[in-house]
């Protein structure tokens, strides 16, 4: 499977499509709680809105729940430690309602309170109680999502989002009668069509992303600690790349034949990684080192090399492959929480597999930094 460059442009992009619109009638409206603006909620703004405009909500604490059924961009004027959408603990937040292209962009919110508490129910009525994009084209970003019961962030099998460069922390499951659980994490998703790209979860109470039967791209975020759940569980082909998991009780769940690699899992209280069922995943250019477990794949028969799996309490729950290395990665500060490598890491470029996890050198002998030569004739005028 092919790492994507569309994740990285597609914000670009879309913000650029919504803020230079075709016809001169878009508009911005603002939100302003003191009345000085078009409204004082964000429901009525995002309701008077048209295709490609945009709603700029200005501080405050907005006890809401919106529903958002255009391609607008719907922005926190100050970012998201001043405004925030607060569900008051009687439902979801924000609903992305079929929204088609050119998209929806959501940026600049803390999104906090949210919570669902139909069980079994299905998809949508018991999952993403922060946002949930039924059948929406879009993007979630710098957004805060916290303390939220139903998952943090729901797509349905017809989305296609970005969620990228948000912080999910603090989310908890919560009890329905008789007592079965309605989960609190991160990101849950039945579409291959999402990009769950840089963002950073902590102390979640389950699962930080869950991935049902589907094929999306998880790259760069940081795990960053589950006190009594998962960093990932993939039930799909996901491609998961290049992401930090540590402190979790136990990192990564494999339950398809997903691509797993340049990933650094370390320091975690349980497994590293474990593949479940009678799968056949890749794992590769991983650093594993410091768990319980490295890797346990006693149900599954993974492709294991160019992993370094080093000191761990046992470094494999399977028949350990001739492939992976044994060696100490040498982070530059592991104590510190800095996992990038020292210039001598045997993981900075081993041999036939080139980098091996999820960060590059960057500590060791003076670094050499590329420059233009325009640049070294500047610096003699």
């Amino acid at each position: 499977m092919m790492k994507s460059a569309l994740p990285m442009l597609l914000l670009s992009l879309l913000s650029l499509l919504l803020l230079a619109p075709s016809t001169s009638d878009a508009r911005t409206w603002l939100v302003r709680q003191d009345g000085s603006g078009d409204c004082t909620t964000i429901q009525a703004c995002v309701t008077l809105a048209q295709a490609r405009d945009s709603v700029l909500v200005f501080p405050g604490t907005y006890q809401e729940h919106i529903i958002v059924g255009a391609p607008i961009l719907l922005v926190g004027e100050s970012g998201s430690s001043a405004t925030i959408i607060d569900g008051t603990n009687t439902g979801r937040c924000i609903l992305l309602d079929e929204i088609a292209s050119p998209g929806v962009v959501v940026k600049g919110f803390t999104i906090r309170n949210g919570e669902l508490m139909d069980y079994p129910g299905t998809f949508e009525t018991a999952n993403g109680a922060g946002i949930f994009s039924r059948g929406s084209v879009g993007i979630v970003a710098e957004c805060v999502l916290e303390y939220i019961a139903g998952m943090s962030i729901g797509c349905d099998e017809t989305s296609n989002m970005t969620i990228e460069n948000n912080l999910m922390q603090e989310n908890y499951s919560t009890y329905v009668e008789p007592p079965y659980p309605v989960c609190g994490g991160g990101v849950i998703t039945l579409s291959s069509n999402t990009f769950i790209q840089e963002n950073t979860f902590i102390n979640n109470m389950d699962e930080d992303v869950v991935i049902q039967a589907c094929s999306p791209q998880v790259i760069r975020n940081r795990f960053l600690g589950t006190p009594y759940s998962g960093g990932i569980i993939g039930a799909g082909t996901a491609y998961i790349a290049e992401n930090l998991f540590t402190n979790c009780h136990r990192a990564v769940s494999l339950w398809g034949n997903t691509e797993f690699t340049r990933n650094t899992v370390v320091n975690n209280r349980g497994t590293g990684v474990s593949v479940a069922a009678a799968y056949v995943p890749v794992i590769s250019n991983n650093i594993i080192t410091g768990n319980l477990t490295g890797i346990s794949c006693s149900y599954g028969t993974p492709s294991m090399y160019c992993n370094d799996v080093w000191n761990n309490t046992k470094n494999y729950g399977c028949v350990e492959p001739s492939a992976d290395s044994h060696l100490d990665p040498q982070f530059c500060d592991a104590a510190g929480g800095d996992f990038h490598l020292n210039c001598t890491s045997p993981c900075a470029n081993y041999s036939g597999c080139g980098q091996v996890g999820a960060f590059g050198v960057a500590c060791g002998s003076t670094a050499v930094e590329e420059t233009t030569w325009g640049r070294v004739k500047s610096m003699f005028r």
